[in-house]
């Protein structure tokens, strides 16, 4: 890639390279990578350090990132009767607008939350909610659901302190990536990637901790 040739950064060089990657950017050629975070802690939790180390690997490839994180936007999870009010209006709650934009803007988008019994945390249910609402990212048809995110693609990147056996051996794993799969995302016309899963968390050293974070940067990208 062009950052790791030295002399694309002087300065008659580095120029070309900006306006280039703009142009690729304008034609949809550049992916564009949205990191979506839901934990309470976004500064200091392990669950932070991996949407960090997402992004990151994200930028490495050279690819436009944007990152949110909704305890830091004090999202607000609750779907409540203002929402259906916008809703029969065909609108939708100022609140959740700019989330939409951002779901639209993206080509992939990565959830990153922590495993709550058994499930996402509420603040991630909530986001999808209220942000994937009916006539925005679904619409019923006569022959049934249609998904109106098509050509998007998403993966979940979750943290949990069960082993990783343990979440097999009760089904856990698979009734989570069933509700992401199946109920969330290809309801809504989005393929989904898949499920990454770092377990034991809070049981394991911070060497175990770094090595899980160093994995994020040997995934490959959808570009």
């Amino acid at each position: 890639m062009a950052k790791n040739i030295s002399y694309y950064h002087e300065p008659k060089y580095l120029f070309v390279v900006l306006i280039l990657r703009r142009v690729l950017i304008y034609k949809n050629i550049i992916m564009k990578h949205l990191v979506i975070l839901a934990h309470h802690n976004s500064k200091s939790s392990f669950c932070a350090a991996v949407a960090k180390a997402r992004v990151e690997s994200l930028k490495e490839r050279d690819l436009e990132v944007k990152f949110v994180s909704l305890s830091d936007d004090n999202f607000n999870p609750l779907l409540g009767a203002k929402d259906f009010e916008y809703m029969a209006k065909g609108d939708y709650a100022p609140d959740v607008k700019p989330y939409m934009e951002l779901i639209k803007w993206a080509d992939k988008i990565s959830v990153v939350f922590p495993m709550w019994w058994g499930t996402m945390p509420a603040l991630m249910k909530g986001f999808f909610d209220r942000v994937l609402a009916y006539g925005f990212a679904y619409k019923y048809g006569e022959n049934g659901v249609e998904g109106l995110l098509k050509g998007k693609r998403a993966e979940a990147i979750v943290t949990t302190g069960n082993p990783h056996d343990y979440l097999l051996e009760h089904n856990i794993i698979k009734a989570l990536d069933n509700d992401l799969k199946v109920s969330i995302f290809e309801f809504c016309g989005i393929e989904y990637k898949q499920t990454h899963y770092f377990n034991a968390v809070t049981s394991i050293t911070n060497e175990e901790r770094e090595i899980m974070l160093k994995q994020i940067y040997t995934w490959k990208s959808d570009k």
